[in-house]
């Protein structure tokens, strides 16, 4: 039957919608709470909390200790009912929102434990250690006190470059959080006091042994949906349906400097990349304007895709293909609080896992699976509900019986499913599955086998490993061998060591003289040399890359203080010692 214009089903409004969520997650946990048995004591009673970002404990731990203490936790926010906001780390934009609750640190929690008594939180009020939030890249340094006026930092030349642009480089904030998970699993490995409360209540609710004949390795691949996009659109329900890009700027006004020609620089783009005549990546040269914005996307939404938009694809190119296209910018606040949930989520049942990113991983559910019974379609529908409710953003995933099954798994599942490749399908799964589907294959790969009539991996299978190596290389012939047979020689693994550390600038590089040169070189040094004492390592083999203008890109890039098309030159050298000072790794 339909519904009335005038009926009311009370969700008539996002607000109502999201009042009504908070409150059946709310009921839930009371519920899981007086159920579970974990009471110990009334420590917590009327103390309700909101957990904001990365926090040690975790969220879920913290969770866990509200549970066994008589208080309650929010998963979301929610206005006049939460009582303190647990968090680590707060720029000063998301303590200017929330400045009328308690901010305090998770300790507050973990000590008033200890002592059997709420302490103070005056004590633990989070004033200090606050990052600052993603910000344009408008480089700036430090004004007088006498004036609020700042000057712009323009490049490398400029004192402070090196700092600002990395506290305003979103690639670096993308890199720096996957590094951070990866930790954040070795760390949760070695407590001996993580919890794995999830698991305990599958093996409570299934029958132990009822999945044991599954394969002797059953690996899970979970990989968020547009992960930048999904996590953008929560707050705004109006562009939820519609061709939505994450970019940092679609402005094109700095395209029309000296110097910068758009179409020779998208002719030269043509063919370092490899498209033939007439072809582009995704609009011809003779489209753009010369204040087309080179501005990348960084995430676009399916719905954006079906314009045939792609990630890392040139704004200006992006709204010619779909000219309603709407824009959104980055919050790695946002990110980085649905990335905790994710892998908090998946480590209430099991720390077998292998970070990839901040929205990616591998997971080996093989004695999950055995031990408590429950089957991998019914634990991915679980797990998948918990993370939507936990984050309001959708998640794939994907089974097989080594990691490069379960990913193309996942990419089958997409969007916003599951699916699982059991042992007896895989040959017929991969018998028509295009070899560009392959990981690690690209594009001139791809047009390399597109010539040699390889189009498919049951082509690709007709091939001996002699005559892929022989085409591709040794290391790649044989890997591409395996995979389009389902193998993966590589297991996953768990425990993450820094085998490197580096520090590059690809933005603002104008150097003019040595003198310039050498300035920018030991500054960069100093910048890895201060990562290195980060983590307690020093190297002893040292690489320098270098990109050098191409001889047929224009003098200036259409990309305000970008590299523009470039030839790039890589030098290494092997050292007697270990070092980790400035001077000795500029020298």
């Amino acid at each position: 039957m339909k519904r009335r214009k005038d009926d009311s089903n009370g969700f008539e409004e996002w607000g109502g919608y999201m009042n009504a969520k908070k409150a059946k997650l709310i009921e839930q946990f009371d519920a899981e709470s007086a159920k579970s048995g974990l009471k110990v004591d009334d420590l917590f009673k009327g103390i309700k909390i909101f957990v904001n970002g990365y926090t040690d404990p975790s969220a879920d731990e913290l969770r866990m200790l509200m549970m066994k203490h008589g208080g309650q936790y929010h998963h979301y926010l929610k206005n006049g009912n939460t009582t303190h906001i647990i968090a680590s780390n707060l720029p000063d934009s998301k303590v200017s929102q929330v400045k009328q609750y308690k901010i305090v640190k998770p300790q507050w929690i973990t000590d008033s434990i200890k002592a059997q008594k709420v302490l103070s939180y005056q004590n633990y009020l989070l004033i200090t250690n606050q990052s600052t939030s993603q910000a344009p890249l408008c480089f700036t340094s430090k004004a007088s006190s006498s004036s609020p006026k700042k000057t712009v930092i323009k490049n490398t030349t400029d004192d402070g470059f090196i700092d600002e642009f990395y506290a305003n480089s979103r690639l670096h904030h993308v890199s720096t959080m996957g590094a951070t998970f990866k930790e954040y699993i070795n760390k949760l490995r070695i407590n001996k006091n993580h919890s794995f409360d999830g698991k305990r209540i599958l093996a409570e609710k299934y029958q132990s042994g009822r999945y044991s004949e599954v394969s002797s390795k059953l690996i899970m691949h979970i990989d968020m949906d547009c992960f930048f996009v999904s996590v953008g659109l929560r707050d705004k329900p109006h562009l939820k349906g519609k061709p939505v890009a994450v970019t940092h700027s679609k402005s094109g006004a700095g395209n029309l400097r000296e110097g910068v020609n758009l179409l020779q620089e998208i002719e030269a783009y043509r063919k370092r990349l490899g498209y033939g005549p007439g072809e582009t990546a995704g609009a011809s040269e003779k489209k753009f304007s010369s204040s087309a914005s080179m501005a990348e996307i960084a995430s676009c939404s399916y719905e954006a895709r079906q314009f045939k938009i792609k990630n890392g694809m040139f704004v200006g190119q992006a709204l010619k293909l779909c000219p309603q296209l709407q824009f959104i910018h980055y919050d790695f606040d946002a990110y980085k609080e649905v990335s905790c949930a994710l892998y908090d989520s998946v480590a209430r049942y099991t720390l077998d896992i292998e970070a990839v990113s901040c929205d990616e991983m591998y997971v080996d559910l093989t004695s999950l699976f055995q031990e408590t019974g429950i089957s991998p379609m019914e634990f991915a529908t679980l797990l998948r509900r918990e993370i939507l409710e936990k984050t309001g953003c959708p998640s794939s995933v994907g089974f097989g019986n080594n990691k490069l099954i379960a990913r193309l798994a996942t990419k089958k599942a997409k969007p916003n499913g599951q699916y699982w490749i059991q042992d007896d399908h895989i040959p017929s799964f991969l018998n028509d599955l295009p070899v560009a589907e392959i990981p690690g294959v690209g594009r001139s790969t791809t047009h390399k086998f597109k010539e040699l009539g390889i189009n498919s991996c049951g082509d690709l299978q007709l091939w001996s490993l002699q005559e892929l190596q022989k085409e591709v290389g040794k290391k790649q012939g044989e890997t591409l061998y395996n995979a389009c047979r389902g193998k993966e020689l590589k297991g996953l693994v768990f425990t993450h060591v820094r085998k490197s550390v580096s520090a590059d600038v690809n933005y603002g590089i104008r150097l003019q003289n040595d003198a310039e040169r050498d300035k920018f070189l030991l500054n960069l040094s100093g910048e890895v040399a201060k990562r290195l004492d980060a983590i307690q390592m020093k190297g002893r083999c040292l690489t320098l890359k270098l990109m050098v203008r191409s001889k047929d890109a224009p003098e200036e890039s259409a990309k305000y203080m970008g590299h523009g098309v470039c030839d790039h030159v890589t030098k290494s050298c092997s050292l007697l010692s270990s070092i980790s000072l400035p001077e000795d790794i500029y020298r």
